[in-house]
C-alpha cells in the first residue's frame, strides 16, 4: 500500500530586529539541527523539520514576545465566491440559510460596503471550505433560493422566491509563498 506523502510544512517568518545575529543564533541553538534558516528579503524563513518543532518553535517565538507569522498552506485556504443580483434588504444570515438549504456547507456571508460611503451593496461574499459538497457550486449559472422578506411584502410568512447569478472569483493565490 502507498502512503501519502506528509503535506509540507509552512515557513515561520520572523521579522528582522536590530539583534539579527543573535536571534540566529538563539533559534540554532535552542532547536539545534532540526531547524534551516534562511534570509529572505526583510524576514527570516524558519523551516522546520516536523510537524512537532513547528508547534515549538511558535510557542517559543510567542513567550518571547517575537513578531512573526505563518503563512497557511494552500490546501488549507478557505475558497471564496461572489454573489451578487440580491437587494440590499436581504441579511447575510436569509442568504446563509437559502444556500445551506441547498447542500452547500457555507461558514461566513458577508455584505459588501461602499468604501467611501459605507453604505451596503448588493454584493455578497461567500467563505467555504474545500468539501465534496461544495463542488457543485461551480456548476452553478443560477440558482433558486426561498427566503423569507418581510420587510418588502410586510408579511411575515410570505416567501419570496429569487433568482440570482452566483458568480465564482477564486482569488489566485502566489505561487512565491
Amino acid at each position: 500500500m502507498i502512503e501519502a506523502p506528509e503535506p509540507k510544512l509552512p515557513p515561520i517568518m520572523v521579522r528582522y530586529t536590530d539583534n539579527l545575529k543573535d536571534q540566529i543564533a538563539e533559534i540554532s541553538n535552542q532547536f539545534e539541527d532540526d531547524v534551516r534558516i534562511k534570509l529572505a528579503g526583510e524576514q527570516l524563513k524558519i523551516f522546520p523539520a516536523n510537524s512537532d518543532l513547528h508547534r515549538a518553535i511558535t510557542k517559543y517565538l510567542t513567550h518571547g514576545k517575537i513578531e512573526f507569522y505563518v503563512i497557511t498552506p494552500k490546501n488549507q485556504r478557505p475558497l471564496k465566491a461572489v454573489l451578487k443580483g440580491l437587494p440590499v434588504s436581504y441579511s447575510a444570515d436569509e442568504i446563509a440559510t437559502g444556500l445551506a438549504e441547498l447542500g452547500l456547507k457555507i461558514d461566513q456571508v458577508r455584505q459588501l460596503t461602499n468604501l467611501k460611503t459605507k453604505a451596503p451593496i448588493p454584493v455578497w461574499q461567500i467563505v467555504y471550505r474545500k468539501a465534496p459538497e461544495n463542488n457543485k457550486i461551480f456548476e452553478w449559472i443560477e440558482i433558486k433560493i426561498h427566503l423569507t422578506n418581510s420587510q418588502v411584502n410586510r408579511e411575515p410568512s410570505s416567501l419570496s422566491l429569487i433568482y440570482f447569478k452566483i458568480f465564482i472569483v477564486l482569488y489566485k493565490e502566489n505561487e512565491n509563498l
